[in-house]
């Protein structure tokens, strides 16, 4: 068991804005399904609109109250889920979350809306951004009343004493409160600003408006404020209807020229996804997003993909659109051609909308291809590292070591489109980064000694994973956990164990058994299992497994088996943490107990004592052997001796050392103690 301490976070504004970033991402995640339902809905009335125009049938009178019924109690739910996902993260109550995050919007919506109506509806948009910031800064405020009256969110409870519950809901009260007078105060400082950009488009041509709506509203769909309709509630755009180029109003050479797929073009984005895509989530969302960005409707995209809050997509979402809108009316301008759009839906495909609003001119098509293709040469590679993010182990992948990055990504993928978005998406942008981290940096082994209490000897050397930095630095291997929560935990056990493979077999002489710790992940694949039992065949090796694996046992037996056969140990490891129980001891599996370091810690007191006492008599009624890690002073040292343990490892005897340090420890042991 590695004891090493864990680097701290000392950059308090990036960790949160990081949770906040991940709380929204995932918010808008959970909503896909319902994202998925009002897409399609859209794309059915798209298609028999387009099919058969001005044809009025009951169901489809019904199916579109439902729509408009989803767009109204989305936000609501948006609403409801950011709040979940952000109290989570900072330990306050789901429910007091939500119901504060939505009286605090209402709040907002009622008293900062001059022309708000309930015969629209509280709801009746996502347009507002309100929406967002009323959970995230209700719950930062909550925590920060929470954390000054130093009380503990889970005695904030309704109780059958009426005063008793209204004593317990002031700090939820009290946050609605503050959070509010927050908002209110950043309405009213964002009203002079969008006065001025106001005022600022006043004075300027209708080009010069249509290409600042264009930057504007692909900036706001990045912050999952739906563009389009939230740039036309703030800002005077009649002048969208003003004639531009030949004899187009802005607002369709808007949708013949600037956007193909959607906002962002979207279409050259799922046509690069389609040439360059690898990992089954990514597969899956295109196929269902690639019928609805055919008919310009994205939502599934931006939702789903995401491309909100999208650190890498933001770039050729925002430029693809400029650079369409550029090059169309520096073409047109000096063309002598004449379109006639009226009456053409925007929802009408590329290439055929401009077919049919030109009367069959190719060389318009043309241009339309030439954008289109523009357009995939420009997402092309910010897709490419967005998919590196969300297949990055594939980066660690050499000649002979793919079945364990394959094993993995099944693993993640094995849901498909529904796959969390916890595990695909959030957990892969860390994990990205841990591999940057690796990358830039070297990863080492060291081996702590295990010392036999009866001889003195050296008999074992534990494997620990360390990070050195370019400076020197030995860090701890922080980043395991960002594989583990991807579910390629593999990759790391796999590099571990050639590493130790290597060494093994450059080393002449003797050596004490060599002891690896194996995650879960790595036993649940019988091709990994396999693997290594194969690599490690004449080698004395001793696997060490967490407890709470042997919770399960049955699920890796057959694996387990499979090591045992091929002379491989293994011992339960950190035992006591947290998922003990004594059934774990009688599985037959394991013949040596790790006790974990936590309860060294607690030998000083008499219930500590006792509970390692207890602990110590048991295994040693089943026949396992006994390691104490984590030993550090001679009185630890001196308390695990009276308990009958039979190993030590600790610095009591020696720290972590490279393995030529190592092996020296085991020799000077065997020649003082033989």
């Amino acid at each position: 068991m590695d004891t090493a301490s864990p680097v701290k976070q000392n950059d308090f504004l990036r960790v949160h804005l990081k949770i906040a970033h991940s709380a929204l991402c995932d918010a808008f995640l959970d909503l896909l399904p319902l994202v998925v339902i009002m897409a399609s809905i859209t794309l059915i009335r798209v298609i028999i609109n387009l099919a058969i125009p001005h044809q009025e049938w009951v169901w489809l009178q019904q199916l579109n109250i439902m729509h408009v019924f989803l767009q109204k109690i989305f936000p609501i739910l948006v609403c409801m889920s950011i709040a979940s996902y952000f109290a989570t993260a900072h330990s306050v109550r789901v429910t007091h979350a939500i119901v504060a995050s939505l009286v605090t919007f209402t709040f907002i919506r009622v008293f900062t809306d001059q022309e708000f109506s309930f015969d629209q509806g509280p709801w009746d948009s996502l347009y507002n951004i309100n929406i967002i910031l009323s959970p995230l800064l209700v719950i930062i405020c909550l925590r920060f009343i929470l954390t000054l009256f130093g009380i503990d969110e889970r005695t904030i409870s309704l109780d059958s004493n009426t005063l008793v519950a209204v004593k317990n809901l002031l700090p939820m009260l009290l946050g609605v409160a503050l959070a509010s007078l927050l908002l209110v105060s950043l309405n009213l400082l964002a009203n002079p600003v969008i006065d001025v950009m106001t005022a600022s488009l006043d004075g300027v041509s209708d080009t010069t408006k249509n290409m600042s709506r264009t930057l504007v509203l692909h900036l706001m769909w990045l912050t999952g404020l739906h563009g389009s309709n939230s740039f036309d509630l703030i800002f005077n755009t009649q002048f969208m209807s003003h004639t531009y180029l030949a004899g187009l109003s802005h607002a369709q050479f808007f949708d013949l020229f600037v956007v193909y797929g959607g906002s962002g073009s979207c279409l050259s984005l799922v046509i690069a996804l389609l040439l360059l895509q690898k990992d089954k989530h990514t597969k899956n969302l295109t196929r269902v997003a690639l019928p609805m960005v055919i008919f310009n409707i994205n939502e599934v995209l931006i939702f789903g993909l995401p491309i909100m809050f999208n650190r890498v997509l933001w770039v050729p979402f925002v430029l693809v659109p400029m650079v369409n809108f550029g090059l169309a009316s520096l073409i047109l301008q000096y063309s002598q051609l004449v379109i006639n759009a009226d009456g053409l839906h925007w929802a009408t495909p590329a290439l055929l909308n401009i077919y049919w609003a030109s009367h069959g001119n190719w060389t318009l098509v043309l241009l339309q291809i030439v954008l289109i293709a523009l357009g995939v040469s420009i997402y092309w590679p910010f897709v490419k590292r967005f998919l590196n993010i969300t297949n990055v182990p594939r980066s660690l992948i050499g000649p002979n070591q793919k079945f364990y990055i394959e094993d993995g990504l099944n693993y993640v993928e094995q849901g498909g489109l529904g796959t969390t978005h916890d595990n695909y998406w959030n957990y892969r942008v860390q994990l990205f980064d841990d591999i940057r981290t690796i990358e830039n940096n070297n990863l080492e082994l060291v081996y702590q000694p295990i010392v036999c209490i009866n001889s003195g000897r050296c008999v074992g050397l534990e494997a620990l994973l360390r990070l050195r930095t370019k400076n020197g630095a030995l860090l701890p291997p922080t980043f395991i956990a960002s594989f583990e929560r991807s579910g390629l935990a593999p990759a790391i056990d796999w590099w571990v164990t050639q590493e130790v493979k290597n060494t093994l077999l450059q080393h002449h002489g003797p050596v004490p058994y060599i002891s690896i710790n194996i995650n879960p992940q790595t036993l649940a694949f019988g091709s990994a299992v396999k693997h290594i039992a194969k690599t490690f065949t004449g080698f004395s090796v001793r696997f060490e497994v967490i407890e709470r694996a042997f919770l399960d046992v049955d699920k890796y037996q057959d694996n387990i088996s499979q090591l045992l056969e091929s002379g491989i140990k293994i011992s339960i490891d950190d035992f006591g943490v947290g998922f003990s129980n004594l059934s774990q001891l009688s599985t037959g599996v394991a013949d040596l107990v790790k006790i974990d370091r936590s309860l060294i810690l607690q030998l000083h007191t008499k219930p500590g004592q006792t509970l390692f006492s207890q602990i110590c008599t048991i295994c040693k009624k089943l026949d396992l052997a006994i390691v104490a890690e984590g030993v550090e002073t001679p009185v630890q040292y001196e308390y695990v001796v009276q308990s009958g343990v039979n190993m030590v490892q600790g610095f009591f005897f020696s720290a972590a050392l490279p393995w030529q340090e190592a092996i020296t420890f085991y020799q000077h042991r065997e020649l003082t103690k033989g």
